[in-house]
């Protein structure tokens, strides 16, 4: 796994465990979320080399955070996109090849820890399981006919990450999160995301 991603959490979940958070209580109940971001993926084998593009990325959240006092314990589930697209060229086999990726939606489903880090601000830790669709299309030229052949699959990935949010007025808040996500293939994601949401 990245170590960057691990160095990533490990400081924010430190940093959390440092505070005193005995004084504050964590947020609990349910949530809902709008996201919204930057989306980071690079494959070391696919296209034969290393392929790196990143794009903006969209989604919607929810979960449940049930407080144990000072900590409390939380189910995370996602529904995003990116609108990673692109074109790579590359021979293969003596022929020359167009490939074209359109990354479609990231399903995610997963745990959180979260810990008061002041009056209005948590900061937690996550891990989960992640799903991408990805939706590719070969044109196989080999001087004389041109041949294609489009390929729609789903690849299962684990995530880590770690953010923080901060309460509006009312029930509203705001936050940022940081995450990783290895998955199956040779393909990593690295994401930054804003989110908005309430909670109830």
């Amino acid at each position: 796994m990245n170590k960057f991603a691990l160095v990533s959490v490990a400081l924010l979940a430190g940093t959390a465990f440092a505070t005193p958070a005995a004084a504050q209580l964590a947020s609990s109940g349910p949530r809902v979320e709008a996201l919204a971001g930057w989306d980071f993926v690079r494959a070391q084998e696919d296209f034969g080399g290393n392929y790196k593009n990143d794009g903006a990325m969209f989604g919607v959240g929810a979960g449940y955070d049930l407080g144990l006092g000072a900590v409390a314990l939380g189910v995370d589930v996602e529904l995003s996109k990116s609108d990673i697209d692109d074109v790579v060229t590359y021979e293969e086999g003596g022929q020359f090849v167009q490939a074209t990726l359109e990354n479609g939606r990231e399903l995610y489903v997963g745990g959180r820890v979260t810990i008061p880090a002041g009056v209005k601000t948590d900061v937690y830790v996550k891990a989960g399981y992640a799903n991408l669709e990805n939706e590719l299309e070969l044109a196989y030229d080999d001087g004389v006919d041109v041949f294609r052949e489009r390929i729609s699959d789903t690849e299962d990935g684990i995530r880590v990450g770690a953010g923080f949010t901060r309460s509006l007025a009312g029930n509203a808040y705001v936050g940022s999160e940081y995450r990783f996500t290895s998955f199956d293939s040779d393909l990593d994601k690295h994401q930054v995301v804003a989110k908005i949401g309430l909670r109830f």
